[in-house]
């Protein structure tokens, strides 16, 4: 049985770009619900972190909006 995940933060550790994703399932597919590499600088090294409710308000919102 699939287990939604939560949603969780990746930062870049070089360039400070940081983008909060929200899981709608286990399967992930790279660029919608995670990155391998950080796609400003191209930095393989990502830290995950727990969202802020600011940033997590804000992906939900995103999601709602695009089609």
């Amino acid at each position: 049985m699939p287990i939604r995940p939560r949603p969780f933060t990746l930062a870049c550790r070089l360039c400070n770009w940081s983008h909060t994703f929200a899981p709608r399932s286990d399967a992930f597919v790279v660029g919608l619900d995670t990155e391998t590499h950080c796609p400003r600088c191209g930095a393989a090294e990502l830290r995950m972190r727990q969202p802020s409710l600011i940033n997590l308000l804000s992906s939900k919102l995103k999601t709602l909006i695009s089609p």
